[in-house]
């Protein structure tokens, strides 16, 4: 879990999924109590990458925690590429999402 879900949490999630885990990145200001709720419920262990974030989780769940503090995300974006967003605003016009 990173703050916005974009970036390192991504990153993160791509690597363990090469060693056959199943994770999910996860931005905290990216969805809603209920939501957080579930995938909280759902996980055998939470990575936060940023400390702050651990503000946002319940006590109960601090047993599942690990914090892995590895910087801002900013220090890591080089932007998406151009012609993906392009072809995904396509879609979801397409699709009126």
């Amino acid at each position: 879990m990173g703050r916005q879900g974009n970036v390192r949490s991504v990153a993160l999630a791509w690597l363990l999924k090469g060693k056959g885990h199943d994770a999910i990145a996860v931005g905290m200001r990216r969805m809603d109590r209920g939501t957080r709720k579930m995938l909280l419920d759902w996980a055998e262990l939470i990575i936060l990458l940023h400390q702050k974030c651990q503000e946002g989780i319940p006590s109960e769940y601090w047993p599942k925690l690990k914090i892995w503090p590895v910087g801002r995300e900013e220090a890591y974006f080089q932007g998406f590429h151009q012609g993906l967003i392009d072809l995904f605003k396509t879609l979801i016009e397409r699709d009126k999402l």
